[in-house]
């Protein structure tokens, strides 16, 4: 089955109550809100850079996501493409790759970093807000997948980032 089959299936399963439930999902994740609180949460708690990281990892993700790869890569919507059931207001941007799963997952491999039991529940709420928006029929499948790849990589490369600038930091001044 390819996208195109993925997408209708999804479309033609709307109208359960699990609209309400990805519904729900694909709006917790918008402009990675949720993720710049928890992130200001973390630093007002004393981890001033643990939380920096996660709130740049998630607006670098969702700059790289909106301001670069979505205007060159300039993917139709699937409903532009196929007759399907939207369950939420028509986005006027272009499809690839998904913000909300780029910053989902920024967050959530951020929190891993930081604490790994809370972590694994971040992904767990990332992977479902992935598939929220393959549901509500507004990314295709690969459009979240490469969103995931590249907030997983912004966590990755920001976290790495500031814990070697951190440890240059601390060598520099011990000598």
């Amino acid at each position: 089955m390819g996208e195109s089959g993925v997408m209708e299936w999804f479309s033609g399963i709307h109208g359960t109550p699990l609209d309400i439930l990805f519904e729900g999902l694909s709006y917790s994740a918008t402009a990675g809100i949720i993720w710049l609180v928890l992130g200001a949460l973390i630093m007002w708690s004393g981890r001033r850079a643990d939380g920096a990281s996660m709130m740049l990892s998630v607006v670098l993700a969702l700059c790289i996501c909106d301001l670069v790869l979505k205007p060159i890569v300039d993917r139709d919507r699937p409903f532009d493409e196929l007759d399907l059931d939207v369950l939420m207001s028509i986005p006027t941007t272009s499809s690839f790759p998904s913000g909300h799963t780029a910053s989902a997952f920024a967050g959530a491999v951020s929190l891993l970093m930081i604490d790994r039991r809370w972590g694994i529940a971040a992904l767990t709420y990332a992977a479902l807000v992935a598939l929220s928006r393959v549901y509500v029929c507004a990314h295709w499948p690969t459009d979240v997948i490469a969103g995931a790849v590249l907030g997983a990589a912004m966590a990755a490369i920001v976290f790495y980032a500031v814990r070697r600038c951190r440890s240059n930091r601390i060598e520099s001044t011990e000598l």
